[in-house]
């Protein structure tokens, strides 16, 4: 099931999107973007939603100035940084480092889409855990600055 809706969602959204398939690039994705998403834990039936500020750089490089986390009635601050990589089909993917008080606590790994227009793409992702099986979840990021 959850092959066949990450696989829908992709299809979907690539079809739809103003960015030709030559119009990608690591510099498509250059400024600071919006994010929220929830991650579902099959093991323990959490839920963890996220919000943040991330910064992709035009060159592969992600940061991410702020970004919080709530899951059953907690809050917690992260910040952290990453690498991306997009293809010219629009497809790519994106390993994110989240930091606190100095010390990396988990890492997530995305399969994105890029849709959109050149001047206000949005990236429709998949979080497909850190090789845990029992994690998974969808992210927008939608640009705000470039």
């Amino acid at each position: 099931m959850k092959i066949l809706t990450s696989i829908s969602l992709a299809a979907f959204l690539a079809t739809g999107s103003q960015l030709t398939a030559a119009a990608c690039s690591q510099s498509t994705l250059d400024g600071f973007y919006g994010a929220s998403g929830t991650i579902a834990n099959y093991d323990t039936g959490d839920l963890l939603n996220l919000v943040g500020r991330i910064r992709f750089n035009g060159s592969g490089g992600v940061s991410m100035p702020f970004v919080r986390f709530s899951t059953s009635g907690q809050q917690y601050a992260s910040s952290g940084k990453g690498t991306y990589t997009l293809n010219a089909s629009c497809t790519g993917s994106a390993t994110l480092n989240f930091i606190s008080n100095g010390n990396t606590f988990g890492t997530a790994k995305l399969q994105m889409v890029v849709a959109g227009t050149p001047d206000a793409p949005v990236i429709y992702a998949i979080y497909t855990g850190d090789g845990d099986a029992s994690e998974s979840g969808e992210l927008v990021f939608s640009l705000i600055q470039h």
